[in-house]
């Protein structure tokens, strides 16, 4: 096996309630789900819509 560190990972932090939606549909952005469980933090939520807008 291949040494952690030179290995290339992604982390999605989310409720094993979404887990089986997407496996079956792949992760898609917030704006094209109509019904997940939200474990986001609101504050972060909050700043990154603030810096969407200033782009």
């Amino acid at each position: 096996m291949p040494d952690i560190k030179e290995q290339k990972l992604l982390y999605h932090l989310t409720s094993l309630d979404n887990l089986s939606s997407i496996f079956q549909n792949g992760l898609k952005p917030r704006a094209q789900l109509r019904a997940f469980e939200d474990v986001a933090d609101a504050e972060i939520l909050k700043k990154r819509q603030g810096l969407q807008k200033r782009l």
